[in-house]
């Protein structure tokens, strides 16, 4: 804690914590919760949504699999760069 910044106190400190695990869980469960649906369990999904990711699905050359990690290294690019 920093003592010569009088408003950011304890509290502040906790929920910005609390938030950056959050972010953490939301990051890390979201690529195979993207992957789990478009791949294993379609039937979840509503009819016009499977429809709409199956035609935006037909250009792109990779599987899901390889997609989300190509968007997670480009992430890992992006944060190293920044």
């Amino acid at each position: 804690m920093d003592k010569s910044n009088p408003f950011c106190t304890h509290y502040t400190y906790l929920i910005l914590r609390m938030i950056r695990m959050v972010s953490f869980l939301i990051a890390f469960t979201l690529p195979a919760v993207y992957i789990a649906t478009i791949a294993f369990h379609s039937a979840i999904l509503p009819l016009e949504l499977a429809h709409t990711i199956k035609k935006s699905l037909e250009n792109i050359p990779f599987p899901a699999i390889i997609e989300a990690m190509l968007l997670e290294l480009i992430f890992e690019v992006l944060y190293i760069k920044f």
